[in-house]
């Protein structure tokens, strides 16, 4: 017997031997392995607890120095912190990191479609890097690589969902170009698809949901779709119902949470804006987020609250970067004529032209004022009130004075708009399409976008009386406007309009 069970023994040895090689085999090859540490990455990753998920990838790659997806998430991580923080210095370490990262990848030998993937998200995340510091010509190279290598692998592999967020997130974002500018997307081999882009990105997040390979990318996924349809899209009401039921973990994770209170500030909901910012995780664990603070002034003084300015002053206080800077002072600016302070309210307004060039409207602004003219606080007051959603006291707001009262043609041509404003809110359209023809009378007096989104608005009027060519033309008057604000955002919603109608 004892030779017996000394034979068995020894196999047993060898069997243990042979399965330690074999494991140590597995780690030194290459491949893009989602570990539980690579789930568990993920869940910091979208709760920004980028620290924690930093010590983790380390222990992933001293583990495994084959694992890419430990690259892959590094990767995603550096773009988070220089996207955070606006660092220059992180910034420049990250683009000599990432190329070696590509590097990585591109000597993977392998036909998965991961690599082309990957390799693809890592330039478009190194593009959004290069774009907040104008470093536009590396962009440009990194948006074309990215959109080409997703744009091929869709074809290739259209059910390849991981890419759905990608190709799609990338079609959306180029569709939003102004027709006039797509020929330079299209010199560099570019076509976006704003509507396409959309439902790819909106498919990923609704197939993703559970599944913990793909919650950092989902997160990505859920922003992207916001932001786009939000800024792009008339149907704002649809997309803060789909944040809403997309973003219930905001109380866990400090982007979703920004995610939900950027989308309630923009859809007229600014007590849930700051209810959702008051009940963000914070920590020494989490990354902070000063843009919360911009968030909570802004939807503090829609509410006419009067500590709103403090939030805007911590923001533009410590915040790095210049992103809503030229947004913030001109709230503080507002915010101090509101409360009588002309003196503040010149200083944020010169502050908030440094950081943009002063467009066409600023120059009708400058001009009343070399008059002695300021602006209306009447007017002031029910644009936030109608921003905030309480659109029955914004229309008792500016029914308190009147056009005449007003001294300059800019006020009054505004007076009209936010009327008309206000009237399609509380659903008396008719009067609505009176106050913006009104609105229109005044284009010659001064460049504003009030006068494009006037057609614009009329347009979806007149889209509702089933009068489609009275819509198109009056929609299609948009175009015939330039050097105005948001003339980006209003002319990629006429795309759409026409785009609506016409289908």
């Amino acid at each position: 017997m004892k030779p017996l069970y000394a034979a068995f023994f020894m196999r047993k040895i060898y069997l243990f031997i042979l399965l330690v090689l074999i494991s140590f085999s597995n780690k030194a090859e290459t491949g893009f392995k989602i570990t539980p540490r690579i789930i568990t990455i993920q869940d910091h990753m979208v709760k920004l607890r980028l620290k924690k998920a930093e010590q983790l990838i380390q222990q992933e790659l001293q583990a495994d120095p084959g694992n890419l997806a430990a690259i892959f998430y590094q990767n995603f991580l550096a773009c988070y912190r220089i996207l955070i923080t606006q660092n220059q210095d992180a910034y420049q370490a990250y683009k000599k990191n990432a190329a070696d990262w590509i590097e990585k990848f591109e000597d993977w030998e392998t036909n998965s479609s991961f690599k082309n993937y990957a390799i693809a998200h890592m330039h478009m995340q190194l593009g959004f890097c290069e774009v907040l510091f104008n470093n536009y010509l590396g962009a440009a190279y990194d948006f074309r690589t990215s959109f080409k290598m997703s744009q091929t692998l869709y074809l290739e592999k259209p059910d390849f969902l991981p890419n759905h967020k990608l190709f799609g997130l990338l079609s959306a974002a180029f569709g939003t170009f102004p027709e006039q500018y797509k020929w330079v997307i299209r010199a560099i081999g570019i076509e976006g698809n704003y509507e396409k882009g959309l439902q790819l990105l909106k498919d990923y997040i609704l197939k993703s949901n559970g599944n913990p390979a793909l919650k950092c990318e989902r997160g990505e996924a859920l922003f992207a779709y916001s932001f786009l349809k939000l800024n792009y899209s008339r149907h704002k009401e649809q997309a803060w119902e789909f944040i809403k039921k997309n973003s219930q973990d905001y109380t866990e994770s400090p982007a979703i949470a920004y995610l939900r209170a950027y989308a309630a500030e923009k859809s007229f909901d600014p007590k849930e804006c700051i209810n959702t910012c008051l009940k963000r995780p914070i920590g020494p664990d989490y990354e902070e987020i000063l843009l919360f603070d911009y968030l909570q002034g802004s939807a503090r003084l829609n509410l006419l609250e009067k500590d709103a300015a403090i939030w805007l002053k911590k923001y533009v206080t410590f915040h790095p970067g210049s992103f809503l800077k030229k947004d913030a002072y001109r709230k503080l600016a507002w915010d101090a004529l509101l409360n009588n302070n002309l003196e503040k309210y010149k200083t944020y307004r010169q502050l908030s032209i440094k950081y943009n060039a002063q467009s066409e409207e600023e120059k009708c602004i400058e001009q009343d004022l070399k008059s002695g003219i300021y602006p209306s606080t009447t007017l002031i007051k029910a644009r936030l009130l109608f921003d905030g959603g309480d659109w029955h006291e914004a229309y008792k707001t500016i029914e308190s004075g009147s056009e005449k009262s007003l001294p300059s043609q800019y006020q009054k041509l505004e007076w009209h708009y936010r009327k008309a404003r206000i009237f399609i809110e509380l659903k008396n359209y008719k009067l609505a399409q009176y106050q913006f023809n009104q609105c229109i009378n005044y284009q010659k007096n001064c460049n504003s976008y009030m006068v494009p989104n006037a057609y614009l608005q009329m347009g979806y009027l007149y889209a509702m009386n089933n009068q489609k060519q009275q819509a198109l033309s009056s929609i299609k008057k948009v175009f015939d406007f330039d050097n105005y604000d948001g003339k980006r955002v209003l002319e990629q919603e006429a795309q759409n309009a026409i785009h609506e109608i016409t289908e």
